[in-house]
């Protein structure tokens, strides 16, 4: 067995990983699915969580409250932000399904899904809102932070009609873990994280974040998005939804 000289880590296939950055991995998709199987098994990832359906334009529930913030809130309107976190905070108390697996008191960081422009719209003003009530109503000591993950590619409007396939590769090239968080030795190290997204189809893009997020040495990644897509599911779940 061999040591690191500097800090008597134990080496892993050469390498020091208190003292190297991490060494990230972009399995093939069929490796992925499993490996966020055995994830999701041992409690590492849980979810993706949604509190209310998200309908496309071609159906008439698209013009329902919910729907909407969800499109204003891609567009910057804190107002919409807010509305969907209060729905997200009375989903966490009332669902006994999260409170399971977790519950707000676990959670020491909330990362949001990147957006392409790196501003704060969708996601990101969603995370730094929710993070405002649950200091407010749960815990002072938790924080948002939007320079985990990076976006570094732009959307595509055909994703939509892509393959499940075709969507995790995309989301491989388009989702980052920041240079100066790769700079960081085990900064999430046993952290438990809540990832937030507005919306979710696939659930793909969630779950390309979270495995990231996990390689940072994140203990545990909730999965957790305002809505969801109408009429899709998920696959790395056990059940399909």
């Amino acid at each position: 067995m061999e040591f690191c000289p500097v800090c008597e880590t134990r080496i892993v296939r050469g390498v020091c990983r208190r003292c190297n950055p991490v060494d990230f991995h972009e399995l093939p998709y069929k490796d992925w699915l499993k490996w966020m199987m055995s994830k999701r098994a041992a409690g590492h990832v849980v979810g993706p969580y949604s509190c209310e359906i998200y309908y496309p334009k071609k159906w008439n529930e698209y013009l329902s409250p919910f729907s909407q913030n969800i499109i204003r809130a891609k567009q910057g309107s804190k107002e919409a932000a807010n509305y969907l976190c209060e729905k997200m905070y009375d989903y966490l108390l009332q669902n006994k399904s999260p409170s399971r697996f977790f519950n707000l008191d676990d959670v020491e960081i909330i990362v949001p899904v990147p957006n392409e422009w790196c501003v704060d719209t969708d996601a990101t003003l969603i995370a730094e809102e929710f993070a405002k009530i649950i200091r407010e109503r749960v815990r002072e000591n938790i924080r948002s932070d939007k320079f985990i993950l990076e976006r570094v590619g732009r959307s595509n409007t055909d994703r939509k009609n892509s393959s499940d396939v075709e969507k995790y590769y995309a989301s491989l090239r388009d989702y980052k873990v920041t240079e100066k968080m790769k700079e960081h030795k085990n900064f999430l190290k046993d952290r438990k994280i809540l990832l937030i997204d507005d919306n979710r189809t696939s659930g793909i893009t969630i779950g390309v974040c979270s495995s990231w997020l996990l390689q940072l040495g994140a203990k545990r990644v909730i999965m957790f998005c305002a809505g969801k897509t109408f009429g899709r599911s998920v696959p790395y779940l056990p059940s399909g939804t």
